[in-house]
């Protein structure tokens, strides 16, 4: 399980954090996930604009044609199916914080295999008068 900021874009002179997650599977397309912040040398984007984005693309280095799979908000799951050999990924979008003027990012985690869900805690009984 990977969970980390992921920075929208990154101008001259900014620090930066992550901008754009690489995923190989042991066979077929890469994924990329990245979070797409209209702001900047990125304000004229028309597409997925503050939003998390799944492309998927063939194996390589080189240019080439990508497609998106998914643009994702704050609070969104997508899983992608067979990922590899021990089952499915899953990229949850947990938060998207937009900020003018200073740090903008998305809260994203990338688990494969099964979900981990935390369990249940039981609830404290409050205190009672006597």
């Amino acid at each position: 399980t990977a969970n980390r900021d992921q920075a929208g874009t990154c101008n001259p002179g900014d620090y930066c954090d992550t901008i754009v997650f690489r995923l190989i599977p042991e066979n077929g397309n890469e994924y990329y996930v990245a979070f797409n912040r209209k702001d900047g040398i990125n304000s004229g984007v028309r597409e997925g604009a503050n939003q998390v984005m799944i492309t998927n693309r063939s194996r390589g280095t080189s240019f080439g044609p990508s497609l998106i799979f998914q643009k994702m908000n704050a609070n969104s799951v997508y899983t992608i199916q067979n990922f590899g050999s021990e089952g499915d990924l899953t990229v949850t979008v947990d938060d998207i914080v937009l900020n003018q003027g200073s740090r903008s990012y998305a809260e994203v985690t990338i688990q494969f295999g099964e979900i981990d869900t935390p369990s249940p805690t039981a609830a404290t009984p409050s205190p009672t008068a006597a």
